[in-house]
């Protein structure tokens, strides 16, 4: 088969949705010809075409009124996308894929659906960005095939949109790179050490982790990550946690060696994320995970984490406590064998053998 991926955002920025890309292109590409059009530019094993004149908007300046342009995706982000859209389809035209796997949303999949009535390609959707008004639109448009990546978030899209063909299937993990037998990086914090990685975006609600870390009286803080509240967050922390607080963004290639130094991971997101690359990552290095309490989080995490109520940061700090204090032995790691790449990819494919163009 023919696959190309389409994602403006691949080796410019490094997220759930590029891991996506990268893991899952590398697997394929063993036995069919994939084609990643992308804004950012790498050696992969893999084809990869570069769109040019994509750059990466400061996040800390907004659109004036960028609230009601995102709204109708007018903002100047949208339109960026429907521009890299634009320049990327006459190389769909050249490829003459069997399936197209958009990832930016809106603009892209309404201008791929629009060359499908000319092209025989088929659309598989990967509900990256999780339940919402992303995924909502990317359902109402129809895809051939809508990805979602956990059974609570199945069972939303099917609410949202009856007529598509919907499958679970999660995101992944890399048990080569993510394992037990990392050298830990040399941090020079007070124990217990927890990590947190993630955007530095409201949803993360990583001030919450601040103040309840802040709680304890020994631990420490290290939060890897860059986003539009950075300013903010290191402010806090640095006022909150004086000495054992750590905000820092970091190479692919180090994130391994922080998830061994740490004692727990934590990541507080809100029940918008699809998914959270970040909580298998950890579980694959023998970390146990404090989460928030939704049946999303469940169903990653299992008997491998605790879960405290969002709404209350004692049952945060509780969680804490006894995710510290408990022996987790081989928990973490047998989870996250449930999420290899390997076994995640054979799932993609036969979903695309299955229903060839």
């Amino acid at each position: 088969m023919k696959i190309v991926f389409l994602n403006i955002y691949q080796d410019l920025v490094n997220r759930g949705a590029e891991t996506f890309v990268c893991e899952l292109a590398k697997r394929l590409s063993k036995n069919h010809e994939v084609v990643v059009v992308q804004g950012g530019s790498s050696k992969k094993n893999y084809q990869i075409i570069k769109i040019g004149g994509v750059s990466l908007f400061p996040t800390d300046k907004p659109d004036v009124g960028w609230r009601v342009f995102h709204k109708f995706y007018l903002d100047r982000y949208s339109r960026q996308v429907f521009t890299f859209t634009k320049k990327a389809l006459p190389y769909i035209k050249k490829i003459k894929p069997d399936w197209v796997v958009p990832l930016n949303g809106f603009w892209q999949l309404w201008q791929l659906k629009r060359l499908q009535k000319t092209q025989k390609f088929k659309i598989l959707v990967s509900g990256q960005a999780g339940p919402g008004k992303d995924d909502y639109w990317n359902l109402r448009l129809k895809p051939d095939v809508f990805v979602a990546l956990t059974e609570s978030f199945g069972q939303w899209a099917q609410k949202a949109s009856k007529k598509i063909k919907i499958v679970v299937i999660p995101n992944g993990v890399d048990l080569e790179k993510y394992n037990k037998k990392v050298k830990p990086k040399e941090l020079n914090f007070p124990k217990p050490i927890i990590l947190c990685v993630g955007a530095l975006v409201p949803y993360k609600n990583i001030d919450l982790t601040i103040r309840a870390v802040s709680k304890l009286p020994k631990a420490s803080l290290i939060v890897l990550g860059e986003g539009p509240m950075e300013k903010f967050l290191r402010k806090m922390g640095q006022e909150l946690l004086p000495n054992r607080f750590l905000m820092v963004s970091v190479s692919p290639e180090e994130i391994p060696s922080f998830y061994s130094a740490a004692d727990v991971f934590t990541l507080a997101s809100g029940r918008s994320e699809a998914f959270g690359i970040a909580y298998v990552e950890a579980l694959a290095s023998g970390k146990a995970i404090v989460a928030p309490c939704d049946p999303a989080k469940k169903e990653i995490i299992g008997n491998a984490g605790v879960f405290f109520d969002p709404k209350n940061v004692n049952s945060y700090v509780q969680s804490f406590k006894l995710a510290l204090r408990k022996k987790w032995h081989d928990l973490p790691q047998k989870q996250a064998e449930k999420f290899s790449w390997d076994k995640i990819a054979k799932d993609y494919e036969k979903i695309l053998e299955e229903d060839p163009r």
